[in-house]
């Protein structure tokens, strides 16, 4: 048999054109991909996307991006045309998603091709229909907003082998949006996406632009998911020239299929050898059979990428790729290690308008035989602990304060009276120490012969409210309660009856004083400043602070700060009878009014407090005046989270040795301490989060009980 060599033949274009798309479009998801990416290319901040029956009959894609230039669109569908490159040494540089110039050529070969676009300059849009990757006719103008439409129909229409071969519109309507979900985790705060179904209003995915990426990976794999994810991270900038951030899952949580969200260069690629690295990590951890959820963003020097490997650029190349792997494997194994150790709890206060749970306490048997064990109280609110009776401090206590003189009852015969105007009472100096109050039983204060009775209206008004928007719980949890230790100067936990509360320690701390300085309203004592300190130096000095928000259009400091000091010596006589703040003709500072026996405010805060009294405080009404100068001097009272921050009477010896833990003691033996006793509470407080459950003793029981 003679064999007869084949003639080699140029193929039509054509046929190579349709040749060539196969493999860039090999299915609707990789149409869809390509498309995409374009429109992060063009800066879009917002994409959404249609299907019908998985983008075989329809794939439509919209964003606000920069559009393309209406000279462009002759050439807009020919092979290896493209904005984003010029030259080959581009590629060592390469910043975008696309580079070779196919994909619209590719598409338009397989599929009827309609793009509708407009850019910023453009009075108008142009529509274009293209085919085979020509331009049909001229492009029709018409309204558009600002970015890029672009319609893909009947896709694979001319290769029908190619579309029967393709799985049902479900499954690769499901391939798409896994695509689309994966850029919406990564793109999170660049861009908002939305995937939907043709005729459906709801869409099947949908982010938004501002959202975390941690809101993006709940919303799309569900919040379980999202409460395990623990941040990684490593980097080798000198030698490998690399950096990786990422989101995984912790040992606690497992799912049966290994979600990878692999990105190199903010392109999602496929790592065979990474992604069986981080298997193999897991494996030590999680039962057989079961797998992590793994985000992973990695940046390499664009030198050391050769992402010219694939048509479809699903696989990249870099250097050192060993070295790369096994850095981020020894980043992740480190990490999942140390998480196994701790647990994060995620909480959430009530919504306006939730109903507020129940705080009851529970009774004892009234059958004689004792309670189960889940429903056991094993601790006594009334107990005190030895700490109440030690004292951190080395220098003497702060001396109990002393009670205001009694010979102006500020009573009318109505009962009710307007501010006083006599001379303020005077208050015994003491110069034993810079910080010092007068010496008398502080129990005198209380009783009924010593205690000055104020009948204002408008402070028995601000009693009254207190008193109305209390919430009966509450009072009985914070009346009831256990101390159970300090989580941070910020947190604390307590118990109540079975249940356990994490509590914020500065709003409890500002309600206790603020009711406090209604309470004992024109009684108060005072703490002596030795000596006094210059109101208008204490305004400069917070004016110096970035919190006090002065700017170059508020005026010159020293204008302020003497307008805060006249201001405040015009009202010295009020301030030192009603709140035993004692300022003088020469405009300096004598006092601050005592709350507490046991506590000294920061004095660290005192400037920024002074100057807020003249700026915040309404001077203008009574009873505004009054409220407004209590919540600002609660605010400068209350306990701060600030690790410098200090509540005893030394607090101005910087050389002297506080023990590192005194700040609990003023929590646990002062704040709620006193809050145990007279504290009465909003119901805002369920709703603003100052209080969360963390736990419940029958809710562990039954968690036991599963184990």
């Amino acid at each position: 048999m003679t064999l007869t060599a084949a003639p080699i033949l140029r193929l039509e274009t054509a046929v190579v054109n349709r040749i060539a798309a196969g493999e860039v479009v090999q299915r609707p998801c990789n149409a869809l991909k390509e498309l995409l990416e374009n429109c992060l290319d063009a800066g879009s901040t917002s994409i959404q996307i249609i299907l019908k029956q998985g983008g075989l009959i329809l794939l439509q894609i919209s964003d606000n991006g920069s559009g393309i230039r209406h000279d462009d669109l002759p050439i807009l569908c020919e092979r290896f045309t493209t904005s984003k490159l010029k030259q080959f040494e581009d590629l060592s540089s390469i910043a975008t998603y696309g580079f070779r110039g196919e994909a619209l050529a590719s598409i338009s070969h397989v599929a009827k091709l309609t793009v509708l676009t407009k850019t910023a300059s453009d009075v108008v849009g142009k529509k274009a229909v293209f085919l085979d990757g020509h331009l049909q006719g001229s492009p029709l103008s018409m309204a558009a907003n600002q970015g890029t439409q672009i319609t893909v129909e009947d896709l694979f229409y001319n290769l029908p082998t190619r579309k029967r071969a393709l799985k049902s519109g479900a499954e690769e309507f499901n391939r798409s949006a896994d695509m689309v979900a994966k850029y919406a985790i990564h793109n999170s705060g660049r861009a908002g996406f939305s995937l939907k179904k043709d005729k459906d209003t709801t869409p099947y995915v949908r982010t938004t632009k501002d959202a975390t990426l941690q809101t993006n990976i709940g919303q799309i794999f569900g919040h379980a998911m999202a409460k395990e994810l623990i941040e990684v991270a490593t980097a080798d900038s000198a030698r490998l020239k690399f950096k990786m951030s990422g989101w995984i899952t912790n040992v606690n949580y497992n799912c049966k299929k290994f979600n990878f969200l692999l990105f190199i260069n903010h392109r999602l690629v496929d790592h065979a050898g990474l992604k069986r690295s981080l298997q193999m990590v897991y494996n030590a951890y999680l039962p057989k059979g079961t797998h992590p959820f793994i985000y992973m963003s990695l940046e390499i020097a664009p030198e050391n990428v050769d992402v010219n490997v694939h048509p479809t650029k699903h696989e990249v190349h870099f250097l050192h790729q060993d070295e790369i792997v096994e850095s981020i494997q020894q980043a992740v194994d480190a990490k999942l290690l140390g998480s196994n150790t701790s647990r994060t709890f995620l909480t959430q206060g009530l919504l306006p308008g939730a109903p507020i749970p129940k705080l009851e306490r529970l009774q004892a048997s009234t059958s004689g035989l004792a309670p189960p064990p889940k429903n056991m109280i094993r601790t006594d609110s009334r107990e005190q602990k030895m700490d109440k009776f030690l004292s951190f401090s080395k220098s003497s206590p702060i001396p109990a304060k002393a009670s205001k003189p009694t010979e102006k009852p500020l009573i009318d015969n109505e009962g009710l009276s307007e501010p006083s105007t006599s001379p303020p009472s005077k208050l015994k100096k003491l110069d034993q120490s810079p910080i010092a109050p007068s010496k008398n039983d502080s129990l005198e204060l209380n009783s009924p012969s010593n205690k000055r009775v104020i009948r204002l209206a408008s402070i028995k008004n601000l009693r009254d409210r207190v008193q109305n928007q209390s919430h009966a719980a509450l009072r009985e949890l914070v009346a009831d309660h256990t101390f159970v230790g300090c989580i941070n100067r910020r947190f604390s936990l307590i118990q109540h009856a079975t249940k356990l509360y994490v509590v914020k320690n500065d709003p409890i701390s500002c309600e206790l004083f603020y009711q406090i300085l209604l309470r004992d309203f024109g009684n108060l004592d005072a703490i002596r400043l030795n000596p006094p300190v210059s109101i208008r130096e204490l305004v400069l000095i917070a004016l110096d602070n970035p919190e006090s928000g002065w700017t170059e259009s508020d005026g010159p400091k020293e204008n302020l700060a003497d307008f805060v000091a006249r201001s405040l010596t015009d009202q010295s006589e009020m301030l030192d009878d009603y709140f035993s703040m004692e300022i003088d003709k020469d405009q300096k500072l004598h006092s601050i009014p005592m709350l507490l026996a046991d506590y000294v405010p920061s004095l660290d805060e005192l400037p920024l407090f002074i100057m807020r009294l003249a700026t915040e405080v309404n001077w203008d009404e009574e009873q505004a005046c009054f409220d407004s100068f209590c919540r600002e001097t609660a605010r400068f009272y209350a306990f701060k989270a600030d690790t410098a921050s200090r509540y005893d009477a030394d607090q101005h010896n910087l050389t002297q040795d506080v023990p590192e833990d005194h700040w609990k003691f003023v929590v646990e033996q002062v704040i709620f301490h006193h809050a145990k006793k007279s504290l009465y509470l909003p119901k805002t407080c369920l709703e603003d989060m100052t209080f969360v459950q963390a736990a419940d003793l029958p809710d562990l029981y039954k968690v036991f009980e599963r184990c």
